[in-house]
């Protein structure tokens, strides 16, 4: 005998082994077990929902945010390229400049001074 009367079970209770047979077995006071198949148990059959699928106005809902995310990388992107490409630039033409300014008279007594 398997008495599993009163004790808050719940889910699907096999229709195999000891369960096959109703009168070994009590289960009442268990309102949230269910029978599968053939059990002569006296469960209300079991009532399984397949999942929902997402609905369309989910689907499109995520593209979007994902497309919008590619979007903003693709930007953050190309933004950092462009400002390291202007302080390359930045740095090159400070350096040329530099040079600029150095005076003939400059030039001239430092390679005399050397002869």
């Amino acid at each position: 005998m398997l008495d599993l009367s009163y004790n808050n079970l719940e889910g699907m209770v096999p229709d195999e082994g000891i369960f096959k047979n109703s009168t070994v077995v009590s289960v009442i006071g268990n309102s949230q077990l269910c029978g599968g198949g053939d059990n002569d148990i006296g469960l209300p059959r079991c009532n399984f929902h397949q999942p929902k699928r997402l609905s369309h106005k989910l689907k499109i809902a995520i593209i979007a945010i994902a497309v919008l995310l590619a979007l903003a990388l693709f930007v953050t992107c190309l933004f950092l390229s462009s400002s390291r490409r202007k302080r390359r630039e930045i740095k090159s033409s400070s350096k040329r400049n530099a040079l600029m300014e150095v005076s003939y008279q400059t030039l001239l007594n430092n390679s005399c001074s050397g002869i």
